[in-house]
C-alpha cells in the first residue's frame, strides 16, 4: 500500500514537474520571437534616423568648396592685410550663412589664421583665431578635406566641421570652413519615443535624446584617448565620465550590447543596445531596447500554457482515476459472482437431505439476498450521491469566478494591460488551490476526521466569499451592505470550511432576492462575550413553519429543479458543528430570513 502511495505521489510530481517544463519552454519560445521582432524594428526605425543625418551632413558637403570658387573668397587670400577685400569677404560668408541655414562660414590662410568670418561682427568672431591645432584643418591640408565634430573653442556650441583646401600650382593658399549646427536632429530625437544616441569613433555620446547622456563615454577611455581629444579640443573640457560605470574597455573597442543605465522618470534596469553606422567619420547611432515588455509577455504565455497543461494532467490523472476504480469494481463483482455460484452449488448438494427445508430456507435466502443487495446498491448510491453532488455545489462557485477571470483575462491580453493580467493569472491560481482544498475538505468530511482548528480572519473569509458569489449578485442585481466588520476580528475554525458555509449563506440570500430588484443582502460581525457572530441577513420572503421543520434535512430544496440539490445548509450545519459553533437561521424582523454563524473567538 505504502509503496502503490508513494508511486502515486511521484508521478503527480513528475506532472508537475512536466508542466512546468511545458511552460519554460513556452516563456523562452515566446520570448526569443517577440525579442527578433522588437530588434527588427528598432533597426529598421535606427536605420529610418541614421538616413535622416547623413541626408543633413550630405545637404552641406559640397558648401566649402563651392564658397572657395568665389572671388572675394580668393581675392582677400591675395590681398590678406586689405580692408575693403576683408569686408567683402566677411559679407560674402555671412550671406552664405544666412541662405544655407549653416552655424557659420569662415577662412583660414595656410597657417591655421582666421582671415574671415560670418559672424565678423559678432562679441565672439572667429576672425583673428587660429585655428591650426584642429584635426578639420590638418586633414584639409593634407587630403584637401576635412570632417570634424567638436565644440567650439571660440564659441563653446557643438557643431559639425566641413573644410576644403584652396590649391594653385604653388600649393595650399587657405581652408574655407563650414560649421553645422545639429540641434534639430537632438531635438526631433528627444520627441520621439526612442532612446537614441550618437557616438563617434571612440565610443563618445555627443548627441542623444536624453540630454543628461551628451558627453558620456560607453568605453573606459585610455589615457592616449584622452591626451588626443585634449590635443585637438574637441569636446572642451567635458569630463566625458562613463555613462554605465560596469562597463569597462574592450578589445578593438567593441561597444557594450546591454546598458545598466536609468531612463528619465523611471528605475534603473538592463537596456539593450542596437548600432547602426552613420556618416563619414566612424560614427554610430545606438538606439535602446527595453526587453521587459517581452520578458512580461513571455511570462504570461508561459504560466498560461503551463495552467493549461496542468488542466490537461488533472484530466487525464481523473479519468486514469475513474477507469481503476471501474476496473475494481467488475473485479469484485466478478468475485462476488463466483463465490455466490459456489454458495449455490453446496446448497445444492445439501438439498438431497433437507427436502423439508428446502422451501423455507428458498425464502429466506431470496429475502436476504434483495434486502442484501438493496442495502449495497442504496450504500453505493448514497456515497456517490453525496461526494458528486457536494463537489457540484461546493466548485460552482469557483468555477463561475474562473470562468469570469479567464475572459477578463484574454480581453487584458489583447488590450496589453499586462499588470492587470498578472493580477487575474494570480486570481487565478488563487481559486485553483482553493478549488483543491474544497475537494479535499469533502473528503475530510465524509471520513469524519477530526478538522484542525486555527485562527481565522473573519473579513478576509467574507471578502473571499463574497468574491466567489459575485456574478450571481450581478445576476440578480442585488446590493451587498457590509456592517461593522472589523478587519481584526478572529475566531476559531477552518478558512476553507468556513468560507465554504459563508458562500452557501450568500448564495441562498441571492437566491431569495432574484426576485425582488434592488434587494439589499447584508452581512454583519459582532464579538459578543469571546464568541463572534456573523449575521447574514437578506430582504426576500423568509422561511415557512413547514420549511422551518426540514430545513437542515439534507437533499430538502425549495428550489426549483436545476437552481438547487438541498446539501448546502445540511453540509455547512455539518461544518460549523465540527468547528464547535453553531448555526441558526430564522426570520429576521420585518421582512427577510437571518442566518448567524457562531464561533468562538479567537
Amino acid at each position: 500500500m505504502r509503496f502503490l502511495f508513494a508511486r502515486r505521489r511521484l508521478g503527480i510530481y513528475v506532472l508537475f514537474a512536466a508542466c512546468v517544463g511545458i511552460g519554460y519552454i513556452a516563456d523562452a519560445i515566446v520570448y526569443t520571437q517577440e525579442s527578433r521582432a522588437t530588434f527588427a524594428q528598432a533597426h529598421q526605425r535606427a536605420v529610418f534616423y541614421s538616413l535622416s543625418l547623413e541626408s543633413t551632413l550630405l545637404r552641406y558637403e559640397s558648401l566649402p568648396k563651392l564658397i572657395s570658387f568665389e572671388k572675394k573668397v580668393s581675392g582677400l587670400l591675395d590681398n590678406p592685410g586689405d580692408a575693403a577685400a576683408q569686408r567683402a569677404a566677411n559679407q560674402y560668408l555671412h550671406a552664405v550663412q544666412v541662405a544655407t541655414g549653416s552655424r557659420v562660414a569662415y577662412l583660414i590662410d595656410a597657417d591655421g589664421l582666421t582671415l574671415a568670418s560670418s559672424n565678423w561682427e559678432a562679441p565672439d568672431t572667429f576672425v583673428g583665431k587660429n585655428y591650426a591645432f584642429r584635426p578639420y584643418f590638418r586633414d584639409a591640408l593634407k587630403f584637401g578635406l576635412g570632417r570634424f565634430y567638436g565644440i567650439g573653442t571660440t564659441s563653446h556650441e557643438p557643431g559639425y566641421f566641413l573644410a576644403t583646401s584652396m590649391r594653385t600650382q604653388e600649393g595650399v593658399r587657405g581652408v574655407v570652413v563650414v560649421k553645422i549646427n545639429l540641434n534639430e536632429f537632438e531635438s526631433a530625437l528627444s520627441q520621439s519615443s526612442d532612446t537614441v544616441m550618437l557616438l563617434d569613433s571612440g565610443g563618445i555620446i555627443f548627441l542623444s535624446s536624453v540630454p543628461a547622456w551628451r558627453y558620456h563615454a560607453l568605453l573606459a577611455l585610455s589615457a592616449k584617448e584622452r591626451a588626443s581629444m585634449n590635443r585637438d579640443r574637441q569636446y572642451g573640457k567635458q569630463p566625458l565620465s562613463p555613462l554605465d560605470n560596469s562597463v569597462g574597455a574592450a578589445p578593438g573597442n567593441t561597444l557594450p550590447q546591454t546598458l545598466d543605465v536609468a531612463l528619465p522618470g523611471k528605475p534603473r534596469r538592463i537596456l539593450l543596445t542596437e548600432y547602426v553606422p552613420v556618416g563619414p567619420l566612424g560614427w554610430k547611432l545606438a538606439i535602446l531596447v527595453d526587453p521587459q515588455r517581452d520578458r512580461q509577455l513571455s511570462w504570461v504565455v508561459g504560466i498560461g500554457v503551463g495552467f493549461v497543461a496542468a488542466f490537461l494532467a488533472a484530466l487525464f490523472m481523473v479519468r486514469n482515476q475513474q477507469r481503476k476504480r471501474y476496473e475494481e469494481r467488475r473485479r469484485a463483482k466478478n468475485e462476488l459472482d463466483r463465490a455466490h455460484a459456489e454458495l449455490e452449488t453446496r446448497i445444492a448438494l445439501r438439498t438431497t437431505d433437507l427436502t423439508e427445508k428446502i422451501g423455507a430456507l428458498d425464502r429466506a435466502q431470496r429475502i436476504l439476498r434483495e434486502t442484501r443487495d438493496s442495502a449495497v446498491q442504496a450504500g453505493k448510491l448514497a456515497v456517490l450521491g453525496q461526494m458528486a453532488a457536494g463537489i457540484t455545489h461546493e466548485l460552482s462557485q469557483p468555477l463561475a469566478a474562473l470562468t469570469t477571470l479567464s475572459d477578463n483575462t484574454v480581453h487584458l491580453v489583447k488590450l496589453g494591460e499586462l499588470e492587470e493580467v498578472s493580477k487575474n493569472v494570480f486570481l487565478i491560481s488563487k481559486l485553483a488551490a482553493r478549488m483543491g482544498h474544497i475537494v479535499s475538505s469533502i473528503k475530510a468530511f465524509s471520513r469524519k476526521d477530526d478538522v484542525g482548528r486555527e485562527p481565522v480572519n473573519v473579513s478576509n473569509a467574507i471578502h473571499q466569499a463574497l468574491m466567489l458569489v459575485e456574478p450571481r449578485r450581478k445576476q440578480v442585481a442585488a446590493k451587498v451592505q457590509l456592517l461593522r466588520i472589523s478587519s481584526e476580528a478572529r475566531a476559531w475554525g477552518n478558512p476553507i470550511r468556513l468560507e465554504q458555509v459563508l458562500v452557501n449563506l450568500l448564495r441562498n440570500g441571492l437566491d431569495a432576492a432574484a426576485d425582488q430588484p434592488g434587494s439589499v443582502l447584508s452581512v454583519a460581525v459582532q464579538v459578543q462575550q469571546n464568541r463572534v457572530h456573523i449575521i447574514v441577513r437578506d430582504q426576500g420572503p423568509g422561511i415557512s413553519d413547514e420549511v422551518r421543520q426540514h430545513l437542515f434535512e439534507p437533499f430538502f430544496t425549495t428550489k426549483p429543479t436545476g437552481q438547487g440539490i438541498g446539501l448546502g445548509l445540511a453540509i455547512s450545519m455539518a461544518i460549523i458543528e465540527e468547528m464547535g459553533g453553531q448555526l441558526q437561521i430564522y426570520n429576521a424582523p420585518g421582512r427577510g430570513a437571518e442566518a448567524t454563524i457562531i464561533l468562538e473567538h479567537a
